[in-house]
């Protein structure tokens, strides 16, 4: 009697899980870059800010503006890296 564990169905589940993670990474660095992108929107137009104050205007909608890009390239890595492996043949 051959007791190996069948692998063929957990390949499937990893890849399952790994491009979900993917896309929420990829979802959520899309909703953070909109996000920041349009609160330093309404940061400059609803106030008159001097030209010497949007240095903190790319400090505040920079950094998380960064951070989802980053999100969204990882989660699009992850899924590239899923889309390239091939199943096992058994």
């Amino acid at each position: 009697m051959n007791h190996e564990p069948d692998l063929a169905p957990q390949t499937d589940n990893n890849q399952s899980v790994r491009r979900f993670f993917a896309l929420l990474l990829m979802i959520s660095g899309v909703f953070i870059v909109a996000a920041a992108g349009l609160c330093s929107l309404v940061f400059v137009a609803g106030s008159a800010i001097p030209v010497d104050g949007l240095w903190l205007v790319l400090i505040v909608g920079g950094i998380p503006a960064v951070i989802g890009l980053l999100l969204y390239k990882g989660g699009k890595i992850l899924k590239e890296k899923n889309n390239t492996r091939q199943p096992p043949t058994t």
